[in-house]
């Protein structure tokens, strides 16, 4: 799931509305474990950046599950659960990549289990058909 995405206009269906269409408006390296966790240039899924990802899969390659803690500033939703006073200060919290847990919305051959099966090649994926 290693990638480059490349910059292009994709074309929908005629039946679907025209104003949906979109281009892709960077180029460069990217990992993608699941439609959520798609790690690009300054993009933090789960607190992660590209290059996180990247250092973790190569610090631990064989590793299914990866747990790391990360600071982090507390946000207003937290903070009105843990006290007003705490909005804005740093707190340690844990985050993690758990290649047995990724939920897809795609069908792959096959699924990778580590970081060093994830980056060993480019796997191709169909949509998932639904019955109308």
């Amino acid at each position: 799931m290693p990638a480059t995405i490349e910059r292009e206009h994709i074309e929908l269906r005629p039946q679907i509305n025209r104003d949906l269409e979109w281009n892709l408006s960077w180029k460069g390296p990217v990992i993608v474990m699941s439609s959520g966790n798609i790690y690009i240039k300054d993009k933090k899924p789960k607190g992660l950046t590209l290059v996180d990802v990247s250092k973790l899969f190569s610090r631990y390659p064989r590793s299914g599950y990866i747990a790391v803690k990360l600071r982090r500033t507390v946000t207003l939703k937290e903070a009105l659960k843990w006290g007003i006073h705490t909005i804005g200060t740093k707190r340690q919290y844990r985050t993690t990549i758990d290649f047995f847990k990724v939920e897809h919305d795609r069908v792959f051959e096959s699924r990778p289990f580590n970081g060093m099966e994830l980056l060993s090649k480019i796997r191709e994926s169909k949509p998932i058909k639904v019955k109308e």
